[in-house]
């Protein structure tokens, strides 16, 4: 029992020292009421004014009621499902479901490219919680496109000319995605790789293939569930036929790629 208060009373002690500090041994109801238990006599009445001294001590300690430690618990628990305001939410624990809607503006390289043209697209993934963030995100995009193509030029026939090839490119895949957050402020880099699948319509010489995309940019988080984001998206069509400006070269593959610069607003729940 002597034990067992002067421990309680060197607790107080460090409390008041420390000025309240969390590392300190917390007092709660059932320890003050231990005290008011009948105490066996020691060897000497120096021993019981010592044990009246000590729970004079601990009664003047602040005490934290049940009611107290448990509403503390809530809080701590719905913080866990909040956002601070800063930094990104899946660097808090805050993982979410993400739905972006893409446009931008696509030009091409390579032998025989297309025409600069309007590009659109939707990503549908998650978040999961790490340091950097990474996700998984399924993609499409879209783009329309027309490509030089030389008529006529045959011996004895009219003279060529250039004319268009006009088309659709879509791209289907998945990436997987790295964010993180600069400075922990609101501001966070983006980056992402997959494999993909496209197919074109329309063209004179439709083709489809598989080929590689990658993307990167910056955002911004305007709030818990919404961001706005900008970047460049790039597409790598592997051996694709469709577009060939001249005749003689249909049916024959070459490397073509797709550069987006984008911007896009996603939506997270």
């Amino acid at each position: 029992m002597r034990a067992s208060i002067f421990s309680l009373a060197a607790a107080c002690v460090a409390a008041l020292v420390l000025g309240g500090c969390q590392s300190a041994q917390t007092l709660t109801s059932d320890d003050v009421a231990a005290l008011d238990a009948p105490v066996r006599a020691f060897g000497s009445a120096s021993d019981a004014q010592s044990t009246d001294d000590v729970r004079m001590l601990v009664k003047s300690a602040p005490v934290q009621s049940d009611a107290y430690v448990a509403t503390n618990t809530t809080i701590a628990a719905n913080n866990a499902c909040c956002w601070s305001g800063c930094g990104l939410p899946c660097e808090q624990g805050i993982s979410t479901w993400d739905v972006r809607a893409v446009v931008g503006y696509a030009f091409q390289e390579g032998d025989d490219p297309g025409s600069e043209c309007g590009y659109f697209g939707i990503d549908v993934g998650r978040d999961f919680c790490s340091c950097p963030c990474w996700g998984i995100d399924g993609f499409l995009r879209y783009h329309e496109c027309e490509f030089d193509r030389v008529v006529g030029g045959a011996v004895g026939g009219p003279a060529a000319t250039v004319g268009e090839d006009g088309g659709q490119i879509w791209h289907l895949g998945v990436k997987v995605t790295w964010e993180n957050s600069l400075r922990n402020s609101r501001w966070y880099y983006w980056v992402g790789f997959g494999p993909e699948y496209w197919w074109t319509q329309d063209y004179q010489d439709d083709d489809s293939g598989f080929g590689v995309y990658g993307e990167i940019g910056i955002g911004y988080v305007v709030n818990q569930n919404v961001r706005i984001r900008g970047g460049v998206n790039l597409h790598w069509l592997i051996d694709a036929e469709m577009g060939r400006e001249n005749a003689t070269d249909d049916g024959s593959g070459r490397d073509l790629f797709v550069i987006a610069p984008s911007v896009s607003v996603e939506f997270n729940f």
